[in-house]
Formats: C-alpha cells, structure tokens, sequence
C-alpha cells in the first residue's frame, strides 16, 4: 500500500486505499478472480459503460463478471483527486482493443461505490 493511511486525514487515506484497490481491480478484472473482485466493490456499487449491462449492487456487479470473456487491461495513468479518481489506459479483448477513461468514486472505507467508463478514440 502506498503510504502510511493512518496518519492522513481521512479523506487523504481513503483515497490512498482507493488506488490501491482500483490497481487490484484490474488484476482481478483480468484474472476473473471474482472473490477479490467483490471484496473491492461497495454492496450498493454503480458500476456503467463497462459492460453491455450497468449495474447498481455488487451483487450485479459479480453476475457480470462471471459472463465476461478474459481480457487483458494497460493502465496509463491513475489520477487521485479530491472527491474520486481517473484511470486511464487500454483494455483488449477477444472482441477488441478499446482505449478507456475510467472514474471511481470510493465509499467512506476505500471500496469502489461507482465505476464509469468513457470509451475514447
């Protein structure tokens, strides 16, 4: 984990988790690990553009994921803000390759509580 959390506000650690756990996100996203998916996401999560299905519980999120073909994410950037956090990068698939913006935002304990995604060029 980067950082020492526990000695930042806590809005400053929060988002720190929060990096730590978009990075596993995409590792599991990958692997279709599905345990350590759900662990990162809220139970009340939105999750949109990410598949052909958004979502709005973890719940949906997990169901999603196990009708997901493999896939292989490139992450450019990861961007903390104030209020959420910008990762860009590349995901390919059997379907293709598609460059993406993706914007968390995270819940009061670090889990992801919103994934929306911007397919670019």
């Amino acid at each position: 984990m980067a950082g020492n959390p526990q000695s930042l506000p806590a809005s400053a650690a929060v988002m720190t988790v929060g990096v730590d756990h978009v990075r596993l996100l995409y590792a599991y996203l990958d692997a279709l690990e599905i345990d350590g998916y759900a662990s990162l996401i809220d139970e009340d999560a939105h999750v949109r553009g990410v598949s052909s299905r958004d979502t709005n519980s973890r719940e949906d999120a997990v169901r999603i994921l196990r009708e997901r073909s493999p896939g292989a994410h490139e992450l450019w950037t990861i961007e903390p803000g104030d209020e959420a956090l910008m990762v860009t990068g590349r995901h390919t698939c059997s379907t293709g390759t598609v460059d993406f913006a993706d914007v968390f935002t995270l819940s009061e304990c670090g889990l992801i509580h919103s994934h929306h995604r911007v397919r670019r060029g």
